[in-house]
């Protein structure tokens, strides 16, 4: 009898060694992939961050300097316009396309910019129009699973057999936790990516269009120096001058007023839509430059 009872008790301890040095690794494991998984997702973070911090800041001095001196220029105008009661010249205007509502629009977008940009610190931007500065903020990496690896893991080899059994079943379920981390920190990668990759988009046009938006607007205020806000009055190359940094600006807004992203944190569709005007308009720009 005490033979196999000495048997037996070897066997129970391979059994229940076994169970502990798999446990053991499901929890190396688990810790190693929500690890790089962590990891993986704060690179893309740090970079769409970077990204997106540059394309607020061209946003609000874009908005801030010339489309506030051409939409301060273009109010002057209506006003002349109508301080005179001339319907006509308003008329004309609507005919050559401008448009009263997309100025009023930049104006609130450009009163909105200036506050932001006189601010000590911007935090946050609650308005989706200049929503590209910490567009996803810093709580974006809490996704609700960590790993913890289990601390003195040899403390297992004091335990009974059921209490094995226990801990290789929760490190098992560990492990599937953390594959389950891993494919969302892959689609958060995804995401973060593409924001970035359109962020940079982003970036080059609005640079692109605000070398072409600084002449305008200054051939602009020198035309209003030399001949006032009587627009109506105007040769044709001066209301062409007028209207081509009015195409531009629009251009500007539009871009800048596409949110990135939707409610649910995917990608807006229109945000590709609006690329590609400002795309098209650069390439107009370009030939007629």
């Amino acid at each position: 009898m005490i033979p196999l009872l000495i048997g037996g008790a070897v066997l129970w301890g391979l059994d229940t060694n076994e169970k502990i040095n798999r446990a053991n690794s499901f929890n190396a494991q688990a810790a190693a992939i929500a690890e790089k998984s962590k990891n993986d997702v704060e690179a893309v973070n740090n970079n769409m961050n970077k990204t997106l911090e540059r394309l607020g800041k061209i946003e609000l001095e874009i908005m801030s300097n010339n489309v506030e001196k051409f939409v301060s220029l273009m109010s002057s105008i209506y006003e002349d316009f109508e301080f005179r009661r001339n319907l006509s010249g308003l008329e004309k205007l609507e005919q050559m396309g401008f448009r009263r509502k997309v100025i009023e629009e930049l104006q609130a977008m450009t009163t909105k910019a200036v506050e932001l940009g006189s601010a000590p610190e911007i935090k946050e931007i609650g308005n989706a129009s200049f929503g590209a500065v910490g567009l996803l903020g810093a709580g974006a990496l809490s996704i609700g699973f960590e790993v913890i690896a289990a601390p003195a893991m040899l403390l297992y080899t004091m335990m009974k057999s059921d209490e094995a059994s226990a801990a290789f079943y929760e490190a098992k379920t560990r492990l599937d936790e953390a594959y389950l981390y891993e494919q969302r920190c892959l689609n958060l990668c995804a995401l973060f990516d593409a924001i970035n990759t359109r962020g940079r988009m982003l970036n080059n046009l609005l640079n692109d269009l605000n070398s072409y938006l600084t002449p305008a607007v200054n051939n602009m205020s020198e035309i209003v120096s030399r001949l006032g806000y009587g627009l109506d009055d105007y040769p044709e190359r001066e209301y062409l001058g007028m209207y081509y940094a009015y195409q531009i600006t629009n251009t500007v807004k539009i871009i800048i007023e596409t949110p990135v992203v939707q409610n649910d944190w995917s990608i807006n569709p229109a945000l590709d839509n609006s690329i590609r005007i400002g795309q098209k308009n650069v390439a107009l720009l370009k030939d007629v430059n």
